[in-house]
């Protein structure tokens, strides 16, 4: 594990899905400003071993990325994955609501302004969708900061648009 800023902690999985092809980060995030720690590491919090919340449904989720990713490779837009993605999670029975606005609060304050989340599935994680070429600082930022104003405890961020694998990043609070 190794820092990718003051407050982000960054471990590698590689490997991962039914077809063992994708690249896999998982981002621990330390607010060091909110009530309760939000860094997860294995023996501290009561998270499963390898850190992740919601495993099985994570799981699914990136089962089905790797699905498309087989099925469809690079270089379409991000509407296009999600469609596919829609179509993958309907085949596999994974709820997910498409376009959902989540409110966002600031200071336990409700904002009129609200985020339109690309998937939400099982009710809980966020699932935001990129077709660049690589994922930027700022992508991570923007999830991060989706999870924090929507108090959502696990978002992964879907980068359909590298070669020759799918990235998938899970970030948790």
């Amino acid at each position: 594990m190794f820092s990718t800023g003051p407050f982000c902690f960054e471990g590698k999985k590689a490997g991962h899905g039914k077809h063992g092809k994708g690249t896999e980060k998982v981002f621990y995030v330390l607010d060091l400003f909110h009530p309760r720690p939000l860094l997860h590491i294995a023996g501290v919090n009561s998270q499963p071993p390898d850190g992740l919340i919601y495993q099985n449904e994570a799981f699914q989720i990136r089962g089905a990325a790797f699905e498309v990713y087989r099925a469809m490779g690079a270089g379409f837009l991000e509407a296009v994955y999600q469609e596919c993605l829609e179509i993958e999670f309907a085949n596999g029975s994974i709820p997910f609501e498409r376009a959902k606005p989540l409110n966002l609060t600031y200071r336990d304050q409700p904002l009129s302004h609200s985020y339109v989340a690309d998937l939400v599935c099982y009710g809980r994680i966020i699932v935001e969708l990129k077709a660049v070429r690589t994922i930027a600082p700022e992508h991570r930022a923007q999830t991060i900061n989706y999870l924090r104003a929507t108090d959502t405890k696990l978002g992964l961020l879907v980068n359909f648009g590298s070669a020759p694998r799918v990235e998938i990043e899970h970030f948790v609070l």
